[in-house]
């Protein structure tokens, strides 16, 4: 998964359910630049709250040492994921305690934030925070052979990802989805993650740390088998009561 200056270039490797063989898929990020200084989660574009230890986003850039100040009064630097003149990319600090926190960026001043032990939110493959899921799809057959499946197609500009159909499979087959995100590492159970898809609730088999880039965040469920056929739907992911932004996938 690669930061660039002026976009994000992600490519992601997951991991199917079960066998945690890893799954590769790409696709390109440009988000607009608010116009103010402001510090946002990297997969949703919200300021409502942002989580120890997930990406955040601040515009403008800088190449400056980032300060997060929590509401102890700790200060610490934050790990910088790439810098650039639009906007920067970096890691609230693991031990920022919840509470009102202060980033503070030399020569572009400050700006609060709300830090809460959970903040989920999911990547769109259009930068959007909305839209299609910035996913990966494995259908597993009933034989036990894996065929993965494009979540997203992109065309050459930006925001042109719009989602591929994804097939159920017949009798016993089942497909499994993985999301990604940021902000929900820290839950303390897996009972305290809730999928729906289509308002149909969804097996939630993992949601954790993707160890493939500092603060990554991984969700896989497996899909209904009664959701076949329901074309463009919305994914609703809830972490110890905290919603995540509204991402769909296209099941047919």
């Amino acid at each position: 998964m690669l930061f660039r200056s002026e976009y994000v270039d992600v490519r992601l490797a997951g991991s199917d359910i079960g066998t945690n063989k890893r799954v590769a898929d790409s696709f390109t990020i440009k988000p607009a630049t608010p116009p103010k200084l402001a510090v946002v989660s990297a997969a949703s574009y919200s300021e409502v709250a942002l989580a120890p230890g997930s990406i955040a986003t601040l515009f403008p850039g800088t190449n400056a040492v980032i300060t997060v100040t929590d509401s102890q009064g700790q200060s610490r630097p934050a790990q910088v994921l790439n810098g650039g003149a639009s906007q920067t990319s970096f890691l609230i600090p693991e031990a920022t305690a919840p509470g009102t926190a202060t980033v503070t960026v030399p020569g572009l001043g400050s700006t609060p934030v709300r830090i809460e032990s959970v903040a989920p939110a999911i990547f769109a493959a259009n930068a959007t925070g909305s839209a299609v899921a910035a996913a990966t799809a494995v259908l597993v057959r009933a034989d036990g052979s894996q065929q993965p499946q494009p979540v997203f197609r992109c065309g050459n500009t930006a925001g042109s990802c719009t989602a591929a159909p994804l097939s159920m499979g017949s009798g016993d087959d089942a497909l499994y989805l993985s999301f990604y995100g940021t902000g929900f590492r820290n839950r303390r159970s897996l009972d305290d993650v809730v999928v729906y898809v289509a308002g149909v609730r969804a097996q939630v088999l993992y949601a954790g740390a993707q160890p493939a880039f500092p603060g990554l965040d991984q969700l896989n469920v497996r899909v209904p088998r009664d959701l076949a056929a329901t074309d463009e739907s919305g994914v609703v992911v809830t972490v110890e009561g905290r919603t995540a932004n509204v991402t769909t996938v296209n099941l047919q």
